[in-house]
């Protein structure tokens, strides 16, 4: 893999984790007007808020492994836009099982990034 200046390296992944986290973070804030205009329950919620966490946990471990062997950076990259067309995606729904299947999209797409940076800055800044 060709080294990028680390200069140019450490503000990408700064925008990367920032980006990040304004799409995963504001699933929970956003759950009350989600909870009205679909008239969920507190147990749907839960589903929602749940299947993205686990989804998000348990992806991690595999996703970082398969990073290992096919390179992090284009592993980045997909997850982010991942996240970002799920939260499209999620826009659009109008049933629970589609937001269920969009929230656990998003947390499988959310599970590329954070267990990756912290392996590629070392590899860029010494």
């Amino acid at each position: 893999m060709k080294k990028d200046n680390p200069k140019y390296l450490i503000p990408k992944l700064i925008l990367a984790h920032f980006s990040h986290h304004v799409a995963t973070g504001v699933l929970v804030p956003l759950l009350p007007l989600i909870r009205e205009s679909f008239g969920l329950n507190y147990f749907q919620s839960g589903i929602l808020i749940s299947s993205f966490s686990i989804s998000y946990g348990l992806g991690q471990v595999p996703i970082a492994i398969f990073a290992d062997r096919m390179g992090h950076l284009p592993i980045i990259i997909i997850g982010l836009m991942g996240i970002s067309l799920a939260s499209i995606a999620l826009s659009f729904t109008d049933a629970f099982w589609q937001m269920v299947f969009c929230f656990i999209a998003m947390g499988l797409f959310g599970a590329t990034y954070h267990a990756l940076p912290h392996r590629l800055s070392p590899e860029f800044c010494p």
